[in-house]
């Protein structure tokens, strides 16, 4: 190539001479690259092993745990319950045509034996303590398996019968009062299908009008046969504290009274009305009891004598098949231990068991 300026000659230079002419630069700018690459790979490493590691700390589960101690546990229980209605009996009687044809004692009436419960298809009932299975009309004289029953009715209501034998005069004269005491003509023969079993003495709690039709929706008489009482909703191990005939001081409306347990239910699962445990009912002879409204709230408590015992935290209280037992922490290993719960309260546990000790771990989460 030639100079027009000068007219020399000037050598020819191409691309690819221009490219390599500073090869230094090339191999500074890859190996500064590769250092660049090899510093943030082991700053990733130390930044983000502590990172890790506490991540991996963070799921494990730590055990926790806490000691077995020596103390009383809340020697006087409380619970809450509520004042539940008596059980009840509904009366239907097969009568053609089934219309009340004269009204039934009302609300809030008591019945008893030999009272009257009302007339249906214009025939007379009256009531009777105890089973009555008769069916059909009984003359003096007559014998059989209902004539024994009728006679052990007769006897539970309260009348001076004898226990064995035919129907008698005074069978009849009994059963014919309860007619001449309602108004109606005196039977010659006792009608056993007039008769109506009672669970036991009780208050009317609804009674179908006159001229209604008798039927299971509208009974002639629902009777309250069973008297108030006290229902209380207790967890698994606070139902292992009691027994029937266990005693309880209860509060209402500032009220003062003594209970006594009188059933204790089988367990059952919780829902959004209860929780899972059992269902204990009490009872009272106070008079004053009977005449509160359902659902009046009672604060109850147990009746026990304060002793010390070992203690762990009801959160250590573990149960399975077999019963409740705490796991213990031995030479770092985990350890089943049964126990018997004697009472609870303030989050701890009142326990018996023959191999733990005061001072041992157990394991509580």
């Amino acid at each position: 190539m030639v100079n027009r300026e000068n007219g020399s000659a000037v050598k020819n230079e191409t691309p690819r001479a221009r490219r390599f002419a500073r090869p230094y630069l090339l191999a500074f700018t890859f190996l500064l690259f590769i250092a660049l690459l090899a510093g943030s790979f082991l700053v990733g490493t130390f930044v983000n092993q502590p990172v890790k590691r506490a991540l991996e700390q963070a799921q494990q589960n730590i055990p926790v745990t806490a000691e077995v101690r020596t103390g009383i546990v809340n020697a006087t229980p409380a619970f809450n319950g509520k004042i539940e209605a008596g059980s009840t009996q509904m009366l239907v009687v097969a009568a053609d045509p089934p219309v009340v044809t004269r009204a039934a004692p009302a609300a809030g009436s008591t019945i008893q034996a030999g009272a009257f419960l009302g007339s249906v298809g214009g025939v007379p009932y009256f009531a009777l303590l105890g089973p009555v299975p008769t069916f059909r009309d009984l003359p003096v004289d007559a014998t059989g398996d209902d004539v024994f029953a009728l006679r052990a009715a007769l006897r539970t209501s309260g009348f001076s019968i004898a226990e064995k034998g035919p129907v008698d005069r005074l069978m009849l004269r009994v059963i014919q009062r309860f007619f001449t005491n309602a108004g109606y003509p005196l039977p010659t023969v006792i009608p056993g299908k007039q008769l109506v079993s009672l669970h036991g003495t009780g208050t009317v709690v609804t009674a179908a009008p006159l001229g209604s039709i008798v039927s299971k929706d509208n009974p002639l008489l629902t009777i309250r046969v069973g008297e108030n009482r006290v229902a209380v909703r207790v967890d698994e191990i606070a139902a292992g504290n009691l027994a029937v005939g266990g005693k309880f001081s209860g509060a209402i409306n500032g009220t003062a009274m003594n209970f006594t347990i009188t059933e204790i239910g089988n367990f059952s699962s919780g829902d959004s009305t209860k929780l899972a445990g059992r269902t204990v009912h009490l009872e009272t002879d106070d008079p004053e009891f009977q005449k509160l409204p359902v659902d009046t709230l009672v604060q109850l408590r147990q009746e026990v004598e304060a002793q010390e015992t070992l203690t762990v935290p009801l959160t250590a209280v573990r149960r399975d098949a077999n019963g409740d037992y705490v796991l213990r922490l031995n030479g770092g290993k985990q350890e089943r231990v049964g126990i018997t719960v004697l009472r609870t309260g303030d989050g701890q546990a009142a326990i018996q068991d023959g191999t733990l000790q005061a001072g041992d771990s157990v394991l509580v989460s």
